[in-house]
């Protein structure tokens, strides 16, 4: 694949030399790239095609001032996220080594992980989905959501080609990747689709609109329904309905209803990953650690509730049936039963607590003691790697001094040498000759030529109209947005037979929709579109241009060689 928008291989950002492109999206470019220290590496790019072009100089530049401030923004946010990231060290969140600014752009560097995407290496059979494995999977992913949410961050873009499986120590690992906050703000800033961030059955109904003019904002929930959605697709094999047809008819079948499902994965799982799909967001868990407990408890259901009703009514029955004379002795034992039974059941709900705490502070002391080993390995590492490259430099510099001072020494050798022998030559009479040689003499002539240059021209061509559209909303300006894109692909022919043998170029469209957001019909709109007609034509014009002519001739010379005496 050709990638006309990267940076030639050989290109330097920083120290980083590029070796190859790795991938290129709507927002960035993916390069891998080598380091003198680090080795090879991932080098991110932040190059929103939409909002950005490369000039000459690699350099880029926002295409026109209106997407000024939303590029500006989209490289504040990558810095900042990046510098969250670097702070991270979990197996299940790739490991970013630095983010810096360059080229009037972002760029973040992470460590190259050896594997292919979750998607890939299940459609490649190379990863097969059990139940182990898609357990294990839910495990990995809440431990990195939890600590991504814990610094204030969301991902906002899960989805099966945005987890990294690296298989190489037998048991796979998942590696969460490419986090959408810089994405998010280009969009939101410059009101372009919400579309481009969205992932069709795994994004949350609230990421198709935008945040900037009062959507639903994204929260820890936003990334639970993307994490639902891809356990959904790993134990059924396909993906969720997409949000936005849900929320007008929502079909989805619930992986509870099928029995084969229940048998293998048990009614606690499934029943929470259906509750992790719930359309909105309040609905849903609100942390990562929720969501552990419903896949391991299930949703509570109101059993217990029902079962305690069922016991009031089956003693009031009793009540009946023992007549007047055992009413008080029975109402007694009623209530010493229900006493202890509850006594019971807040003994055990205490005891749960306490085991969950004992759980969650041995969970927080390992992960301190891993942290604080990956901090003093991550020391050491760059203490040697500094040792090295100080050791490296030195020898670099010692060698560098020797070679200058050996060739400074043969240049003054050569110098002495060459002084010595100009005195001897001075001394020596020349002896002088004439000589004749050809040489070229030219002048210069004139003739007439006809030099042809292109003239342009251009106009402006228009169109307006209404047009309806059958789709549901969830804003106004989602709805003006789709009629853009609409409009846009509709007149470009029309605007073309105005433009009459001319270049169509720069299409605009703008609309204004009647927009209700209670009904799902969709919603009327007036569009009017613009382009500009560029012609060219050739002017022709007659000119004097210069010509040499030339011709050999011979030319007396002079010469003089110097007299070396004889020797004896």
């Amino acid at each position: 694949m050709d990638y006309v928008d990267a940076l030639p291989v050989g290109a330097k950002v920083g120290l980083y030399t590029i070796e190859s492109v790795l991938g290129q999206g709507g927002f960035g470019i993916v390069y891998r790239a080598q380091h003198p220290v680090y080795g090879r590496v991932a080098l991110k790019e932040f190059f929103p095609k939409s909002q950005a072009s490369r000039v000459v100089d690699g350099t880029i530049v926002p295409s026109t001032p209106r997407s000024q401030e939303a590029f500006a923004k989209g490289v504040e946010r990558l810095l900042s996220e990046g510098a969250k990231l670097k702070s991270f060290k979990h197996r299940n969140i790739v490991r970013v080594i630095e983010v810096f600014e360059q080229n009037r752009t972002a760029y973040l560097v992470m460590e190259e992980v050896d594997g292919q995407t979750l998607l890939a290496a299940v459609e490649s059979r190379s990863l097969v989905p059990d139940k182990a494995m898609v357990e294990d999977f839910a495990k990995q992913l809440l431990d990195a959501l939890g600590l991504v949410h814990s610094s204030g961050l969301i991902h906002r873009d899960l989805a099966p080609d945005n987890i990294l499986v690296d298989l190489n120590s037998g048991t796979p690992c998942f590696v969460l990747i490419d986090f959408g906050g810089a994405k998010r703000i280009v969009t939101d800033i410059s009101e372009s689709s919400s579309r481009q961030l969205t992932k069709t059955g795994f994004s949350a109904p609230e990421q198709y609109g935008s945040e900037s003019v009062g959507g639903v904002k994204a929260t820890p929930a936003t990334d639970i329904y993307g994490l639902a959605a891809i356990l959904y697709w790993l134990v059924s094999g396909n993906k969720p309905i997409d949000a936005p047809n849900r929320s007008i008819e929502d079909t989805l079948v619930k992986l509870i209803t099928n029995s084969s499902w229940v048998k293998t994965y048990g009614r606690n799982f499934l029943s929470g990953v259906d509750h992790g799909l719930t359309l909105r967001p309040g609905g849903r868990p609100a942390s990562a650690e929720a969501f552990r407990k419903i896949l391991q408890e299930g949703v509570d259901t109101g059993k217990e509730k029902g079962i305690s009703k069922w016991l009031v009514v089956a003693s009031l029955m009793l009540l009946v049936s023992l007549g007047a004379w055992a009413y008080v002795d029975h109402v007694k034992t009623v209530e010493e039963a229900a006493r202890i039974a509850e006594k019971q059941r807040t003994e055990m709900i205490e005891k749960e607590k306490a085991e969950a705490k004992r759980i969650a502070e041995e969970e927080k002391a390992k992960k301190d003691a891993e942290a604080k080993k990956i901090a003093e390995e991550e020391k050491a590492n760059k203490d040697a790697e500094a040792k090295q490259i100080a050791e490296e430099e030195k020898a670099k510099k010692d060698a560098e001094a020797k070679r200058i001072a050996e060739e400074e020494k043969a240049k003054k050798d050569a110098e002495a040498k060459q002084i010595a022998e100009d005195e001897r030559i001075k001394k020596e009479t020349p002896v002088c000759r004439t000589i004749n040689e050809q040489q070229e003499k030219c002048k210069t002539t004139y003739h007439t030529q006809k030099i042809c240059e292109p003239e342009s021209s251009s106009d402006t061509v228009t169109a307006s109209g209404s047009d309806w559209l059958n789709s549901w909303f969830p804003s106004k300006q989602a709805a003006d947005r789709a009629c853009s894109n609409v409009a846009r692909q509709r007149l470009r022919h029309e605007l073309r037979q105005q433009c009459n043998k001319g270049t169509l170029s720069s299409i605009d469209a703008s609309c204004d929709c009647n927009f209700d957001s209670s009904s799902p019909s969709g919603a009327s709109c007036d569009y009017e579109a613009s382009a500009d007609c560029e012609r060219t034509k050739d002017v022709c014009r007659n000119e004097q241009v210069p010509e040499e002519k030339c011709w050999m001739e011979d030319v007396p010379r002079e010469i003089c060689e110097p007299r070396v005496p004889e020797r004896t």
